[in-house]
């Protein structure tokens, strides 16, 4: 399958027009998908996430397609966020359904081969699309997007899963945010910035930026007054 991909070469994004041809780097147009770009461990290349079919690529440092990087059939559908792990692995977040032609839906971990780490287990995982993810220094990850459960238990919009990709239970969102959070920021002190069209965290008014505590709690002294009001 061929796709539009995108990376990050010498501060500028550029894009390949076809996954697999031999066509060189070219300038990024409007639409190209420019998700995420990452460090591989020894400095081998980058890996990325974006493209209107494959969905998912890695491109060597000069922005050659990484053959290696074996993701047929890959997700079904687009990838928003991605980030690498200590340990060379892949998370990856959008929204997709299956990956390979298997669950789990909207976040998987993908091995250095490409292939899905059936060692990743979120059970029923996110009820809908997961729009960023972030990893924490303890290897936690949080997840923010569009869903209202992870593995049947209420998380609005935010969650937090242990490394083995179950729910963490010590992360209390209460009702959680009222619409959609499109990002989040791990802060060094292990406080949590998010942002996106909600305008109440829990109950308390927060117009579509909020600080959380580590726990998942509204952090009630990140006042932005009236904040955004789009």
């Amino acid at each position: 399958a061929k796709a539009t991909l995108s990376v990050i070469l010498d501060g500028q994004v550029k894009e390949r027009a076809a996954a697999g041809s031999a066509g060189g780097m070219q300038p990024a147009t409007d639409r190209t998908p420019a998700v995420g770009v990452y460090d591989l461990a020894g400095g081998a290349g980058v890996a990325l996430v974006g493209g209107t079919a494959v969905n998912i690529a890695r491109l060597s440092a000069t922005g050659s397609l990484d053959a290696t990087f074996d993701v047929d059939p890959g997700p079904n559908n687009t990838v928003q966020s991605s980030a690498v792990q200590t340990n060379g692995k892949i998370l990856a977040s959008g929204f997709f359904t299956t990956y390979h032609g298997a669950t789990p839906a909207y976040v998987a971990r993908v091995e250095g081969t490409g292939l899905q780490d059936a060692g990743f287990q979120p059970g029923s995982g996110p009820s809908g699309a997961v729009r960023s993810l972030a990893v924490q220094p303890d290897g936690k990850i949080l997840i923010t997007g569009s869903f209202t459960t992870c593995n049947g238990v209420t998380n609005n919009r935010v969650a937090r899963l242990l490394s083995t990709g179950a729910l963490d239970p010590s992360f209390s969102v209460g009702v959680g945010a009222n619409s959609i959070v499109h990002a989040a920021a791990l802060q060094p002190d292990g406080k949590i910035l998010i942002g996106g069209l909600f305008t109440t965290y829990n109950g308390s008014a927060r117009n579509r930026i909020a600080r959380l505590n580590a726990n998942g709690t509204v952090d009630a002294t990140f006042n932005v007054g009236t904040a955004a009001n789009d």
